[in-house]
């Protein structure tokens, strides 16, 4: 499959990577990122494995690369400085389902999109400070649980061995000293069982509080994935408001995607489709406006799951097992 070797290249440079750290990202070598973005089309079909990682180390959809979807804009935001009375400019390029996002929470709440940028670091450090008391509390715990290990295997119960918990102590309390968010300085693999695609403290801390919410619809965190590359790195797999975007879709899977891949956005959406009881035609205006190929595409995935679920029962037994 092509890719564009002129967005693969704005891409790389929105998130001012050199080919170096991209190749890097993506395990590809240097020589073959010029190439693809120089090539010509006969020199930039990549399998999709190749295509899936480039897709993710840039934080875009696959079809961007292919030319399928549109570059996603690089916002801009206003940011008062109180100070000066002045205004600057701000670019940030947006993912298709961040800014289905802020659709969804301007709805819900009322409050639009530079409100929510512009409050973005308020948020981010009392949601960064509260993981971080978080830590402590669950450190404190874990050395009072080492200290009873300790006076258990003073003498007798030799099998117990509080060694390996109380080096991770130690490495757990100098991270949260260092302000490591993300515990990127700790739990290797080989020492503590780490997985970093699945958890991390700040996603874990996350979780936690998504898991105190009234109303699981509003976020819906996956328990084992965490967002591997792009903007959000780090952060665990999630979806915001999902029942208000079952609402607006009609509950149609094609017409979600729709919204969540950019090929339309809901203010596109005529207002005559914005009642409550046009949800049937509402969906199918969005599910026209997924691209032919793409759908196609998705038929396939489709077709060849359900091929992969139904196998051959052979021949059924006789009554006596044979």
């Amino acid at each position: 499959m092509p890719i564009k070797p002129e967005v693969l290249k704005t891409l790389r440079k929105r998130k001012k990577l050199s080919r170096q750290q991209l190749a890097e990202r993506t395990k590809l070598s240097l020589r073959q990122l010029a190439r693809l973005e120089s090539g010509t089309a006969s020199s930039t079909k990549v399998r999709e494995r190749t295509l899936e990682q480039l897709a993710k180390a840039l934080g875009v959809e696959q079809g961007v690369l292919t030319g399928e979807q549109a570059l996603p804009e690089a916002a801009s935001i206003l940011e008062e400085r109180a100070d000066q009375g002045e205004r600057v400019q701000v670019s940030a390029a947006l993912l298709p389902e961040v800014r289905l996002a802020y659709s969804l929470i301007q709805r819900r709440y009322g409050v639009n999109m530079t409100t929510i940028i512009n409050s973005a670091p308020l948020l981010f450090i009392l949601l960064a400070e509260k993981s971080l008391a978080w830590r402590r509390e669950k450190l404190k715990a874990v050395n009072e649980a080492i200290g009873k290990l300790e006076a258990l295997a003073d003498g007798h119960p030799f099998f117990v061995d509080p060694i390996r918990s109380i080096n991770a102590a130690t490495d757990e309390e100098d991270s949260i000293g260092k302000l490591d968010l993300f515990g990127e300085h700790i739990g290797q693999d080989e020492k503590y069982g780490y997985d970093a695609s699945k958890n991390n403290p700040f996603a874990d801390y996350l979780r936690e509080l998504a898991g105190t919410l009234d109303n699981p619809d509003i976020i819906t965190m996956r328990r084992d994935e965490v967002i591997w590359g792009g903007p959000t790195h780090g952060f665990p797999e999630h979806d915001i408001l999902k029942g208000e975007l079952a609402r607006i879709t009609g509950g149609s899977v094609l017409a979600s995607l729709v919204l969540k891949w950019g090929h339309a956005r809901i203010d596109d959406i005529p207002d005559e489709l914005l009642a409550e009881d046009a949800a049937e035609r509402r969906a199918k205006w969005l599910e026209a406006k997924l691209p032919e190929r793409v759908a196609q595409e998705l038929d396939a995935k489709i077709e060849a799951w359900l091929a992969a679920q139904s196998e051959p029962l052979g021949e059924l037994p006789t009554e006596d097992g044979r």
